[in-house]
């Protein structure tokens, strides 16, 4: 048999050995996580009693006081939405093919012109380059209200600058 200073002194060496396996066991996780852990765990800063410092803390004074400053600034947005100027236009020496499409419920003769949408495509006969527009002329019906343009050409080619003939001509000359 074991006599009972044995032990107690075999007890409070247990418990001591726990602790410091407790402790050492908590630095090993967190030196694991800090080495293989993912990225978001690596940054992790713990703030634990098992960190140690490197030097001495200067304790600090209660006199020293935190001068607040106030910082203003002004800035300034974009009203515009978009800073892309859009594209280029044609040149004015390229002849011009203009076809005016009106709105199929639109009677011209009682209602009131207010403006156009025009949209171009560059164009190509074979040997001759022409610019064709398209031009969407907006009607206001003075009694109703009402607005009426012609809705756009739709083709395979409606949202670019060149038209189905000048395609071919690209594709042949790549």
């Amino acid at each position: 048999m074991v006599s009972q200073e044995k032990y107690d002194e075999l007890e409070r060496r247990n418990i001591d050995l726990e602790s410091k396996y407790d402790k050492l066991f908590s630095l090993f996780a967190y030196l694991r996580r800090m080495i293989f852990g993912r990225k978001s765990e690596r940054q992790v800063n713990i703030a634990s009693d098992l960190q140690g410092t490197l030097f001495e803390l200067e304790p600090s004074s209660e006199n020293d006081t935190a001068e607040k400053e106030r910082i203003t600034y002004e800035r300034s947005k974009k009203t515009d939405k978009s800073s892309h100027p859009g594209r280029n236009p044609f040149t004015e020496d390229l002849p011009a093919e203009e076809t005016t499409f009106l709105h199929p419920m639109a009677d011209t003769s009682s209602i009131t012109k207010i403006g156009e949408d025009t949209s171009e495509q560059l164009s190509m006969k074979p040997a001759l380059m022409f610019v064709k527009r398209f031009i969407y002329p907006k009607y206001k019906d003075p009694v109703t209200g009402l607005i009426y343009q012609a809705p756009a050409v739709n083709n395979a080619f409606s949202r670019f600058k060149v038209d189905e003939q000048r395609s071919p001509h690209c594709q042949y000359w790549k």
